[in-house]
């Protein structure tokens, strides 16, 4: 289907002009010469009144690719501002309060040898310029939510992050709470065997019936005083207790004393 720029383009009543960025940069580069927007002869460059087929593919084409390591978001927010200051710099505001971006302005922005888009009604009283622009708003909108998305994506990984670190930090106390646990059962095991051998040589080293005493813990087992062996008294009865029974039997009467 054939159309024309007139019936295409917004004379500035907001109808048309600022609802598509791909029309507004349709009304505002095809035109009649080849200096407004890509600089060579192209589709761009209207010989009727008739839109040319593929024009705006051919616009689109000619944009510049953004590097794999750039920034979306501040890109598009870098040509936002560009943009700002490109409204009404070229073609002053107009006793009628036309208020454009382009470099020649004829026939209300709708005739062929036109290259501009009025953006009058986002201008007047009541409403925030540029930001009243529908595609300024949609733009504004989805570089918002990128913003938030890139923000609980951060928060996100720090959030693993942080559980991460809390996983490691439990996981070694546990394994330090069960090493101690072990050295502790070791210690038990060991301490009363290391304890009776400790006993029993302390009661070796007395060669002596008189230094091998119930108060060392250990007894004394030999033919005399030097000949014979010191040992733990554990389980023993008393010595004198057993020396009086034995003294015992062998008297008799009543005069003896024994």
């Amino acid at each position: 289907m054939t159309t024309t720029k007139t019936v295409t383009c917004g004379t500035g009543d907001g109808a048309k002009e600022g609802q598509s960025l791909g029309m507004d940069m349709l009304c505002l580069c095809e035109t009649g010469t080849t200096t407004e927007c890509l600089g060579a002869p192209g589709k761009e460059v209207l010989s009727s009144a008739n839109l040319v087929a593929g024009i705006l593919t051919q616009l689109e084409g000619k944009c510049p690719a953004l590097p794999e390591t750039a920034d979306a978001v501040a890109a598009a927010e870098g040509a936002l501002n560009v943009l700002k200051s490109r409204i009404g710099a070229q073609v002053a505001v107009d006793a009628a309060g036309n208020v454009l971006l382009g470099k020649k302005s004829t026939s209300k922005c709708q005739g062929t040898d036109a290259a501009c888009v009025n953006y009058k009604s986002y201008y007047a009283q009541g409403k925030q310029g540029m930001e009243s622009i529908p595609w300024v708003q949609k733009l504004r909108s989805a570089i918002k939510h990128a913003k938030e998305m890139r923000r609980i994506t951060q928060e996100k990984s720090q959030q693993a992050a942080t559980i991460k670190q809390l996983k490691l930090k439990v996981v070694a106390e546990f394994a330090r709470e069960f090493k101690a646990d072990d050295s502790l059962t070791q210690y038990k095991h060991v301490t009363p065997a290391a304890g009776a051998k400790q006993e029993k040589n302390q009661c070796s080293k007395y060669d002596k019936n008189k230094t091998c005493t119930a108060d060392n813990n250990c007894k004394w087992e030999g033919k005399n005083e030097t000949d014979g062996t010191c040992k733990p008294k554990e389980g023993e009865k008393q010595t004198n207790t057993a020396t009086g029974a034995g003294d015992g039997a062998k008297c008799t009467g009543t005069s003896q004393s024994c």
